[in-house]
């Protein structure tokens, strides 16, 4: 089964996306935004211009554009604060969408796989005025 996940994660690479990782004591979290409008959670969010930050061990801020999603993944995945570990989405289209696999490489071996939920979008509490 690692062999296996081991081949995807390498395959995924070319789709590696960058994250930053908080803390439960840095400046940002979960309470920090609130929902934009009344929209629906959205399935799938653009690639393009996009980058995430991880705020806990089950929470992703990903920002696409100008906007920015919540997303709870299915399960927490601690994996996500481990030192030295990179992140590797997988993903074929243009698109982040819901139940994709964002491997946690150390290493060269995949210490996690997480499962990304529906994108919930939100805007900063600053922002919000």
């Amino acid at each position: 089964m690692r062999t296996i996940l081991l081949a995807t994660a390498a395959a995924m690479f070319a789709t590696t996306a960058a994250a930053e990782t908080f803390g439960k004591d840095d400046e940002m979290q979960v309470g920090d935004f609130i929902l934009k409008g009344m929209e629906e959670p959205m399935l799938c969010v653009s690639r393009e211009k996009s980058n995430f930050k991880v705020l806990d061990d089950q929470t992703l801020l990903f920002i696409s554009g100008e906007d920015m999603y919540l997303n709870k993944l299915s399960d927490n995945c601690p994996a996500l604060y481990m030192k030295g570990a990179r992140t590797s989405l997988q993903t074929n289209t243009r698109r982040v969408c819901r139940n994709e696999t964002l491997f946690v490489v150390k290493g060269g071996d995949v210490e996690a796989g997480c499962n990304l939920g529906a994108f919930t979008k939100v805007q900063a509490l600053s922002a919000a005025g």
